[in-house]
């Protein structure tokens, strides 16, 4: 009797997304890397969900590094591969400014629905146009389990970063009147 070995790979998908947009800002805006900036940005992106092991921390003039733990809330067609509405995720983030001009890289891990996913933000502040343009890009790595909805986890993210986008946008002139 002959054993014959069978070798079944499950390559894990990867995909890119672009999204850019341009909103109008309502005053004139300039960029607060603080740590009570960043917090804040944070604690609205996840929906007002608690911050754990939040660490903040000044590079230099221009850059700083936050990393915290949260947990986000996932679509109601995902609750059938998850027991939670809710995931843990860890987020690690570098800021930086120049001018009017921001750039993060952000890396998301320990979530169960990615193997990664890393997102990279550029926004500048067209003080002319009185404007936020926004370029959002992230590659992610979907379980093979999942590869038959990954437009569904695309749009997912997409949508996120629209809704940064607009928070961005918001927190630029939170506390200032149109000027």
């Amino acid at each position: 009797m002959k054993c014959i070995s069978v070798l079944v790979l499950f390559a894990q998908c990867c995909a890119s997304f672009t999204v850019e947009r341009t909103v109008p800002l309502s005053c004139d805006a300039q960029w607060d890397t603080s740590s009570s900036s960043m917090l804040n940005i944070a604690f609205q992106w996840t929906q007002h969900n608690e911050l754990l092991h939040w660490q903040y921390k000044e590079l230099d003039e221009n850059c700083v590094q936050v990393d915290y733990t949260t947990h986000i809330r996932i679509r109601r067609m995902f609750e059938y591969l998850v027991p939670s509405k809710m995931l843990a995720a860890t987020i690690s983030k570098h800021v930086c400014v120049q001018k009017n001009v921001l750039q993060e890289k952000v890396l998301v891990s320990d979530i169960v629905l990615l193997e990664s996913l890393s997102i990279n933000v550029h926004a500048t502040i067209n003080k002319k146009a009185r404007v936020l343009e926004f370029l959002g890009e992230a590659d992610l790595r979907v379980p093979w389990f999942l590869q038959m909805i990954e437009n569904t986890v695309i749009s997912q993210l997409q949508d996120s970063l629209r809704e940064y986008h607009e928070l961005l946008a918001s927190e630029l002139c939170k506390g200032q009147q149109g000027l």
